[in-house]
Protein backbone atom coordinates (compact mmCIF):
# COMPACT_ATOMS: atom_id res chain seq x y z
CA UNK A 1 0.00 0.00 0.00
CA UNK A 2 1.69 3.60 -0.94
CA UNK A 3 2.54 5.28 2.21
CA UNK A 4 0.37 8.43 1.06
CA UNK A 5 -2.69 6.50 0.81
CA UNK A 6 -5.66 6.87 3.49
CA UNK A 7 -7.11 3.37 3.93
CA UNK A 8 -10.58 4.06 4.95
CA UNK A 9 -11.19 0.00 5.94
CA UNK A 10 -9.18 -1.97 8.49
CA UNK A 11 -7.35 -4.54 7.27
CA UNK A 12 -8.02 -8.13 8.58
CA UNK A 13 -6.75 -9.45 11.30
CA UNK A 14 -4.12 -12.69 11.65
CA UNK A 15 -5.43 -15.49 10.80
CA UNK A 16 -6.09 -17.88 13.95
CA UNK A 17 -2.83 -20.01 12.83
CA UNK A 18 -0.43 -16.93 12.97
CA UNK A 19 -2.28 -16.16 16.20
CA UNK A 20 -1.93 -18.89 17.73
CA UNK A 21 2.10 -19.11 16.76
CA UNK A 22 2.38 -15.86 19.47
CA UNK A 23 0.36 -17.07 21.68
CA UNK A 24 2.06 -20.72 21.93
CA UNK A 25 5.39 -18.19 22.83
CA UNK A 26 4.04 -16.17 25.09
CA UNK A 27 2.11 -18.94 27.16
CA UNK A 28 5.77 -20.86 27.73
CA UNK A 29 7.43 -17.43 28.21
CA UNK A 30 9.29 -17.40 25.56
CA UNK A 31 8.36 -13.64 24.99
CA UNK A 32 11.43 -12.82 22.36
CA UNK A 33 10.02 -15.56 20.44
CA UNK A 34 6.71 -14.78 20.49
CA UNK A 35 7.60 -10.70 19.77
CA UNK A 36 9.89 -12.42 16.70
CA UNK A 37 7.35 -13.90 15.23
CA UNK A 38 4.87 -11.17 15.35
CA UNK A 39 7.82 -9.34 13.73
CA UNK A 40 8.19 -12.06 11.03
CA UNK A 41 4.14 -11.93 10.37
CA UNK A 42 4.09 -8.25 10.50
CA UNK A 43 2.66 -7.30 6.98
CA UNK A 44 0.17 -4.43 5.76
CA UNK A 45 -2.21 -6.80 4.18
CA UNK A 46 -3.26 -7.82 7.64
CA UNK A 47 -3.27 -6.69 11.37
CA UNK A 48 -2.17 -8.00 14.65
CA UNK A 49 -4.96 -9.19 17.13
CA UNK A 50 -5.82 -6.08 19.37
CA UNK A 51 -4.92 -8.15 21.76
CA UNK A 52 -1.24 -8.42 21.18
CA UNK A 53 -0.86 -4.56 20.92
CA UNK A 54 -1.71 -4.67 24.39
CA UNK A 55 0.99 -7.61 25.65
CA UNK A 56 3.43 -5.99 23.30
CA UNK A 57 2.84 -2.73 25.55
CA UNK A 58 2.63 -4.43 29.01
CA UNK A 59 6.01 -6.37 28.10
CA UNK A 60 7.27 -2.75 26.80
CA UNK A 61 6.49 -1.07 29.46
CA UNK A 62 7.82 -3.85 32.11
CA UNK A 63 10.59 -2.63 34.32
CA UNK A 64 13.78 -4.42 32.80
CA UNK A 65 14.77 -6.91 35.74
CA UNK A 66 18.45 -8.55 35.82
CA UNK A 67 18.35 -11.72 35.18
CA UNK A 68 17.40 -14.68 37.92
CA UNK A 69 20.02 -16.37 39.88
CA UNK A 70 20.35 -20.04 39.56
CA UNK A 71 17.48 -21.22 42.07
CA UNK A 72 18.29 -24.61 43.68
CA UNK A 73 14.97 -27.39 43.69
CA UNK A 74 12.66 -26.88 46.57
CA UNK A 75 9.18 -28.38 47.20
CA UNK A 76 6.83 -28.89 44.36
CA UNK A 77 4.44 -25.55 45.49
CA UNK A 78 7.70 -23.66 46.03
CA UNK A 79 8.58 -25.32 42.14
CA UNK A 80 4.92 -24.28 40.81
CA UNK A 81 5.02 -20.68 42.55
CA UNK A 82 8.67 -19.97 41.03
CA UNK A 83 7.68 -21.36 37.25
CA UNK A 84 5.07 -19.18 37.40
CA UNK A 85 7.64 -16.19 38.54
CA UNK A 86 9.81 -17.32 36.03
CA UNK A 87 7.18 -17.22 32.86
CA UNK A 88 6.50 -13.34 34.11
CA UNK A 89 10.41 -12.61 34.23
CA UNK A 90 10.67 -10.34 31.72
CA UNK A 91 14.10 -9.41 30.39
CA UNK A 92 15.54 -6.03 29.38
CA UNK A 93 15.80 -7.76 25.52
CA UNK A 94 12.31 -8.47 25.34
CA UNK A 95 11.66 -5.35 26.76
CA UNK A 96 13.48 -3.63 24.01
CA UNK A 97 12.21 -5.66 21.11
CA UNK A 98 8.63 -5.25 22.01
CA UNK A 99 9.19 -1.36 21.53
CA UNK A 100 10.89 -2.04 18.84
CA UNK A 101 7.93 -3.86 17.43
CA UNK A 102 5.34 -1.14 18.21
CA UNK A 103 7.42 0.67 16.03
CA UNK A 104 6.93 -1.49 13.43
CA UNK A 105 3.61 -1.69 13.38
CA UNK A 106 3.18 1.99 13.31
CA UNK A 107 4.90 2.20 9.99
CA UNK A 108 3.50 -0.95 8.90
CA UNK A 109 -0.23 -1.09 9.36
CA UNK A 110 -3.17 1.31 9.15
CA UNK A 111 -3.43 3.46 12.45
CA UNK A 112 -6.86 2.71 13.12
CA UNK A 113 -5.38 -1.31 13.42
CA UNK A 114 -3.22 0.19 16.36
CA UNK A 115 -5.32 3.05 18.05
CA UNK A 116 -8.41 0.31 17.85
CA UNK A 117 -6.47 -2.11 20.28
CA UNK A 118 -5.44 1.31 22.50
CA UNK A 119 -7.51 2.56 25.67
CA UNK A 120 -9.83 5.79 24.55
CA UNK A 121 -12.28 8.48 26.17
CA UNK A 122 -14.37 8.17 23.50
CA UNK A 123 -14.84 5.11 21.75
CA UNK A 124 -14.46 1.36 22.46
CA UNK A 125 -11.57 -0.71 21.90
CA UNK A 126 -11.14 -3.82 20.59
CA UNK A 127 -11.28 -5.54 23.74
CA UNK A 128 -11.07 -9.18 22.02
CA UNK A 129 -9.14 -11.26 24.40
CA UNK A 130 -6.55 -14.04 24.00
CA UNK A 131 -8.12 -17.90 24.23
CA UNK A 132 -4.98 -18.66 26.52
CA UNK A 133 -5.06 -18.23 30.02
CA UNK A 134 -1.33 -17.51 30.02
CA UNK A 135 0.44 -15.20 32.95
CA UNK A 136 1.14 -12.55 30.30
CA UNK A 137 -2.64 -12.83 28.71
CA UNK A 138 -3.91 -12.14 32.42
CA UNK A 139 -1.81 -9.43 33.57
CA UNK A 140 -1.95 -7.47 30.11
CA UNK A 141 -5.69 -7.23 31.17
CA UNK A 142 -4.66 -3.91 32.81
CA UNK A 143 -3.58 -2.07 29.59
CA UNK A 144 -7.57 -2.71 28.82
CA UNK A 145 -8.88 -1.01 32.49
CA UNK A 146 -6.93 2.09 31.46
CA UNK A 147 -9.45 4.61 30.86
CA UNK A 148 -6.83 6.38 28.37
CA UNK A 149 -3.33 6.06 26.76
CA UNK A 150 -2.10 8.55 29.35
CA UNK A 151 -2.79 5.70 31.98
CA UNK A 152 -0.84 3.74 30.36
CA UNK A 153 2.60 5.89 31.45
CA UNK A 154 1.96 5.74 34.94
CA UNK A 155 4.43 4.60 37.44
CA UNK A 156 1.87 1.96 39.14
CA UNK A 157 0.31 0.48 36.28
CA UNK A 158 2.76 -2.39 36.06
CA UNK A 159 3.89 -3.45 39.22
CA UNK A 160 7.74 -5.45 39.53
CA UNK A 161 9.00 -7.34 42.26
CA UNK A 162 9.12 -5.12 45.62
CA UNK A 163 12.46 -6.48 46.36
CA UNK A 164 14.01 -5.90 43.06
CA UNK A 165 12.54 -2.71 42.32
CA UNK A 166 10.78 0.60 43.51
CA UNK A 167 8.99 3.36 42.91
CA UNK A 168 10.94 6.81 42.61
CA UNK A 169 9.27 9.74 44.52
CA UNK A 170 9.53 12.78 45.14
CA UNK A 171 9.15 15.03 48.50
CA UNK A 172 5.50 16.88 48.49
CA UNK A 173 5.15 20.98 48.98
CA UNK A 174 1.85 20.01 51.10
CA UNK A 175 3.30 17.53 53.43
CA UNK A 176 6.24 16.12 53.97
CA UNK A 177 4.53 12.87 55.00
CA UNK A 178 3.43 12.03 51.43
CA UNK A 179 4.73 10.91 48.28
CA UNK A 180 4.35 12.23 44.82
CA UNK A 181 5.06 10.02 42.01
CA UNK A 182 6.45 11.29 38.54
CA UNK A 183 4.01 11.33 36.07
CA UNK A 184 5.96 9.48 33.75
CA UNK A 185 7.49 5.92 35.05
CA UNK A 186 10.62 6.00 34.57
CA UNK A 187 10.77 2.51 32.14
CA UNK A 188 7.57 4.67 30.34
CA UNK A 189 9.02 7.09 28.47
CA UNK A 190 9.42 5.03 25.21
CA UNK A 191 6.09 4.13 24.70
CA UNK A 192 5.54 7.88 25.41
CA UNK A 193 7.42 8.36 22.57
CA UNK A 194 5.30 5.83 20.62
CA UNK A 195 2.47 7.68 21.29
CA UNK A 196 3.70 11.04 20.08
CA UNK A 197 4.97 9.22 16.74
CA UNK A 198 1.04 7.95 16.30
CA UNK A 199 -0.35 11.07 17.12
CA UNK A 200 1.93 13.12 14.50
CA UNK A 201 1.13 10.31 12.03
CA UNK A 202 -2.34 10.72 12.04
CA UNK A 203 -1.80 14.71 11.86
CA UNK A 204 -0.24 13.80 8.50
CA UNK A 205 -2.92 11.90 7.53
CA UNK A 206 -5.29 14.87 8.05
CA UNK A 207 -2.70 17.42 6.26
CA UNK A 208 -2.45 14.84 3.20
CA UNK A 209 -6.67 15.23 3.12
CA UNK A 210 -6.88 18.82 2.74
CA UNK A 211 -7.79 19.30 6.49
CA UNK A 212 -5.93 21.38 9.52
CA UNK A 213 -3.04 19.38 11.06
CA UNK A 214 -4.35 18.19 14.02
CA UNK A 215 -4.64 14.54 15.46
CA UNK A 216 -8.27 13.14 15.54
CA UNK A 217 -6.48 9.65 17.94
CA UNK A 218 -5.88 12.54 20.13
CA UNK A 219 -8.89 14.17 20.17
CA UNK A 220 -10.78 10.79 21.45
CA UNK A 221 -7.87 10.87 24.13
CA UNK A 222 -9.91 13.90 25.50
CA UNK A 223 -13.41 13.86 27.41
CA UNK A 224 -15.56 15.02 25.63
CA UNK A 225 -17.67 17.90 26.14
CA UNK A 226 -20.18 17.96 28.76
CA UNK A 227 -23.61 20.27 29.27
CA UNK A 228 -24.16 23.14 26.65
CA UNK A 229 -19.98 23.03 26.25
CA UNK A 230 -19.43 22.29 22.77
CA UNK A 231 -15.88 22.01 22.76
CA UNK A 232 -13.69 19.74 24.21
CA UNK A 233 -11.00 21.71 26.57
CA UNK A 234 -9.73 18.96 29.01
CA UNK A 235 -5.97 18.68 28.19
CA UNK A 236 -4.94 18.49 31.95
CA UNK A 237 -3.43 15.17 31.65
CA UNK A 238 -1.23 15.44 28.57
CA UNK A 239 -0.39 18.93 30.30
CA UNK A 240 0.89 16.82 33.16
CA UNK A 241 3.66 15.02 30.78
CA UNK A 242 4.12 18.62 28.96
CA UNK A 243 5.19 20.03 32.30
CA UNK A 244 6.60 17.24 33.92
CA UNK A 245 8.99 17.08 31.25
CA UNK A 246 10.09 20.91 31.70
CA UNK A 247 12.95 20.37 33.82
CA UNK A 248 13.80 16.55 32.90
CA UNK A 249 16.75 15.61 30.66
CA UNK A 250 17.05 16.96 26.86
CA UNK A 251 15.76 14.04 25.38
CA UNK A 252 12.43 14.33 27.67
CA UNK A 253 12.43 18.03 27.27
CA UNK A 254 12.07 17.24 23.36
CA UNK A 255 9.28 14.66 24.08
CA UNK A 256 7.48 17.32 25.59
CA UNK A 257 7.70 20.00 23.41
CA UNK A 258 6.26 17.10 20.54
CA UNK A 259 3.52 16.61 23.03
CA UNK A 260 2.48 20.55 23.39
CA UNK A 261 2.68 21.31 19.36
CA UNK A 262 0.30 18.16 18.94
CA UNK A 263 -2.49 19.57 21.18
CA UNK A 264 -1.36 23.32 20.39
CA UNK A 265 -2.34 21.74 16.81
CA UNK A 266 -5.62 21.11 18.31
CA UNK A 267 -6.65 24.89 18.48
CA UNK A 268 -6.50 24.98 14.41
CA UNK A 269 -9.68 23.07 14.50
CA UNK A 270 -13.52 23.83 15.59
CA UNK A 271 -13.34 20.98 17.85
CA UNK A 272 -11.22 22.61 20.84
CA UNK A 273 -11.78 25.43 22.66
CA UNK A 274 -8.40 27.96 22.30
CA UNK A 275 -9.53 30.45 24.87
CA UNK A 276 -9.94 27.70 27.87
CA UNK A 277 -6.71 26.09 26.64
CA UNK A 278 -4.19 29.23 26.64
CA UNK A 279 -6.07 29.95 29.93
CA UNK A 280 -5.32 26.78 31.79
CA UNK A 281 -1.72 26.84 30.47
CA UNK A 282 -1.48 30.74 32.16
CA UNK A 283 -2.55 29.32 35.19
CA UNK A 284 -0.17 26.19 35.35
CA UNK A 285 2.71 28.28 34.25
CA UNK A 286 2.06 31.47 36.64
CA UNK A 287 1.29 28.96 39.60
CA UNK A 288 5.07 28.09 40.13
CA UNK A 289 7.71 31.12 39.69
CA UNK A 290 10.39 28.69 39.06
CA UNK A 291 8.77 28.07 35.57
CA UNK A 292 8.02 30.43 33.20
CA UNK A 293 12.01 30.26 31.79
CA UNK A 294 11.41 26.61 31.21
CA UNK A 295 8.25 26.89 29.67
CA UNK A 296 9.83 29.61 27.54
CA UNK A 297 12.41 27.66 26.14
CA UNK A 298 9.86 24.75 25.49
CA UNK A 299 7.61 26.98 23.06
CA UNK A 300 11.37 28.43 21.58
CA UNK A 301 11.69 24.27 20.42
CA UNK A 302 8.30 24.85 18.83
CA UNK A 303 7.95 25.57 14.94
CA UNK A 304 6.71 28.63 13.36
CA UNK A 305 3.53 27.55 12.21
CA UNK A 306 0.42 29.89 12.53
CA UNK A 307 -1.23 27.82 15.43
CA UNK A 308 1.57 28.22 17.41
CA UNK A 309 2.15 31.69 16.87
CA UNK A 310 -1.33 32.25 17.80
CA UNK A 311 -0.99 30.72 20.91
CA UNK A 312 2.84 32.49 21.68
CA UNK A 313 0.90 35.82 21.23
CA UNK A 314 -2.38 35.47 23.22
CA UNK A 315 -0.24 33.42 26.19
CA UNK A 316 2.67 36.40 26.28
CA UNK A 317 -0.34 38.77 26.26
CA UNK A 318 -1.84 37.52 29.01
CA UNK A 319 1.25 37.19 30.59
CA UNK A 320 1.92 41.12 30.54
CA UNK A 321 -2.05 41.46 31.12
CA UNK A 322 -3.71 39.30 32.87
CA UNK A 323 -7.29 41.18 33.46
CA UNK A 324 -7.17 42.44 29.87
CA UNK A 325 -10.49 42.39 28.13
CA UNK A 326 -9.88 42.44 23.95
CA UNK A 327 -10.88 46.19 22.36
CA UNK A 328 -12.20 42.71 19.57
CA UNK A 329 -14.37 41.42 21.68
CA UNK A 330 -15.88 44.48 23.03
CA UNK A 331 -19.74 43.57 24.43
CA UNK A 332 -22.65 44.87 21.95
CA UNK A 333 -25.72 46.72 23.09
CA UNK A 334 -28.25 44.46 24.72
CA UNK A 335 -31.00 43.39 22.95
CA UNK A 336 -34.04 41.49 22.96
CA UNK A 337 -33.89 38.04 20.85
CA UNK A 338 -35.77 35.37 20.40
CA UNK A 339 -34.00 32.34 22.47
CA UNK A 340 -31.04 31.23 20.58
CA UNK A 341 -31.33 27.12 19.58
CA UNK A 342 -28.98 25.37 21.32
CA UNK A 343 -25.77 24.03 19.70
CA UNK A 344 -25.26 20.63 19.66
CA UNK A 345 -22.16 19.00 20.34
CA UNK A 346 -20.44 17.41 16.69
CA UNK A 347 -18.21 14.67 17.05
CA UNK A 348 -14.81 15.27 15.19
CA UNK A 349 -15.08 13.02 12.30
CA UNK A 350 -13.11 9.47 13.16
CA UNK A 351 -9.74 8.32 11.54
CA UNK A 352 -11.75 5.48 10.27
CA UNK A 353 -14.21 6.77 7.98
CA UNK A 354 -13.54 7.44 4.22
CA UNK A 355 -15.61 10.72 3.87
CA UNK A 356 -14.66 13.69 3.10
CA UNK A 357 -14.72 16.26 5.48
CA UNK A 358 -14.61 20.21 3.86
CA UNK A 359 -11.60 22.05 5.58
CA UNK A 360 -13.45 25.25 6.31
CA UNK A 361 -16.03 23.20 8.02
CA UNK A 362 -13.66 22.60 10.94
CA UNK A 363 -10.85 25.39 10.67
CA UNK A 364 -10.88 27.39 13.17
CA UNK A 365 -9.05 30.99 13.48
CA UNK A 366 -9.43 31.94 17.19
CA UNK A 367 -10.13 35.63 18.22
CA UNK A 368 -6.32 36.79 19.04
CA UNK A 369 -5.51 40.42 20.78
CA UNK A 370 -5.28 43.58 18.72
CA UNK A 371 -1.84 45.44 18.41
CA UNK A 372 -3.73 48.00 20.27
CA UNK A 373 -3.82 45.67 23.24
CA UNK A 374 -0.70 44.50 23.01
CA UNK A 375 1.04 48.04 23.16
CA UNK A 376 -1.14 49.23 26.23
CA UNK A 377 0.05 45.74 28.16
CA UNK A 378 3.97 46.44 26.91
CA UNK A 379 3.65 49.66 28.19
CA UNK A 380 2.05 48.85 31.75
CA UNK A 381 4.01 47.76 34.93
CA UNK A 382 4.38 44.29 35.17
CA UNK A 383 2.80 41.97 36.86
CA UNK A 384 4.68 40.48 39.88
CA UNK A 385 4.52 37.01 38.27
CA UNK A 386 6.56 37.89 34.85
CA UNK A 387 8.41 41.01 36.75
CA UNK A 388 11.98 38.83 36.68
CA UNK A 389 11.38 37.91 33.19
CA UNK A 390 9.35 40.99 32.22
CA UNK A 391 12.42 42.06 29.07
CA UNK A 392 12.14 38.56 27.67
CA UNK A 393 8.12 38.15 27.78
CA UNK A 394 8.31 41.79 25.65
CA UNK A 395 10.73 40.62 23.34
CA UNK A 396 8.89 37.14 22.41
CA UNK A 397 5.93 38.97 22.57
CA UNK A 398 7.03 41.77 19.37
CA UNK A 399 8.31 38.81 17.85
CA UNK A 400 5.85 36.42 17.53
CA UNK A 401 3.30 39.00 16.97
CA UNK A 402 5.35 40.22 14.10
CA UNK A 403 6.18 36.87 12.19
CA UNK A 404 2.45 36.34 12.95
CA UNK A 405 1.72 39.20 11.14
CA UNK A 406 3.72 38.54 8.04
CA UNK A 407 2.27 34.84 7.98
CA UNK A 408 -1.43 36.10 7.53
CA UNK A 409 -2.66 37.59 4.29
CA UNK A 410 -2.60 41.46 3.80
CA UNK A 411 -6.24 42.08 4.26
CA UNK A 412 -6.44 40.08 7.28
CA UNK A 413 -3.27 42.28 8.96
CA UNK A 414 -3.79 44.45 11.90
CA UNK A 415 -4.00 48.14 10.50
CA UNK A 416 -2.13 49.58 13.15
CA UNK A 417 0.76 47.19 13.59
CA UNK A 418 1.17 48.29 9.44
CA UNK A 419 1.52 51.84 10.30
CA UNK A 420 4.76 51.06 12.16
CA UNK A 421 6.47 50.49 8.56
CA UNK A 422 7.83 54.03 9.72
CA UNK A 423 11.51 53.76 11.16
CA UNK A 424 9.82 57.04 13.24
CA UNK A 425 7.02 54.78 14.79
CA UNK A 426 9.04 51.47 15.02
CA UNK A 427 11.60 53.09 16.99
CA UNK A 428 9.08 55.17 19.06
CA UNK A 429 7.81 51.72 20.20
CA UNK A 430 11.46 50.09 21.04
CA UNK A 431 11.63 53.61 23.32
CA UNK A 432 8.58 52.36 25.37
CA UNK A 433 8.61 48.98 25.65
CA UNK A 434 12.52 48.97 27.02
CA UNK A 435 13.55 52.20 27.76
CA UNK A 436 15.50 52.11 30.89
CA UNK A 437 15.93 48.03 31.19
CA UNK A 438 18.69 45.59 31.26
CA UNK A 439 19.86 44.27 27.93
CA UNK A 440 17.59 46.64 26.13
CA UNK A 441 20.41 47.46 23.16
CA UNK A 442 20.72 43.76 22.41
CA UNK A 443 16.28 43.21 22.31
CA UNK A 444 16.49 46.07 20.08
CA UNK A 445 19.35 45.19 17.69
CA UNK A 446 17.35 41.47 17.32
CA UNK A 447 14.08 42.58 16.85
CA UNK A 448 15.22 45.28 14.31
CA UNK A 449 17.04 42.52 12.30
CA UNK A 450 13.76 40.28 12.59
CA UNK A 451 11.77 43.54 11.28
CA UNK A 452 13.56 42.78 8.04
CA UNK A 453 12.10 39.26 7.37
CA UNK A 454 8.25 40.49 8.57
Amino acid sequence: MNKNEIPSTLEPEMDNYQKQLVDSCFEEGQYIAGIKALEQLRSPNHRPAGYHIRQLLYIALHPAKKSPAIQVPGSPSKLEKRRLRTLMSISLEASLAAQRTLFAFAQTNSLEAIFNALPSLSRTEDATGSIEDSPLAIEALCISRCKSCWNLLSPGLIQPTAEQFHVKRYPSSDSEEDDLEPVVADHAWPVLKWLIFLFEHDEARMERKGLPRHSPCLLEQIPAPKGERNLRWEVEAPLDIVFSCLKAPESHQLLGARLFMLIINLSSTTFFDFHAFVIGVYKRVTAQSDILDDFLTLLSRLSCTLAVLRFKVTFLQKCLAPTAISSRTSRPKPQARAPAKQKRYEEPPSTNRGASVPSQRITSKPVLPSFADISKALGNPPPKTVRSMNNTVSFELLASYGTLQSQIAVPERDSEWMELESDDRWEALLDTVFKDRDNADSYRSILTTLRTTW
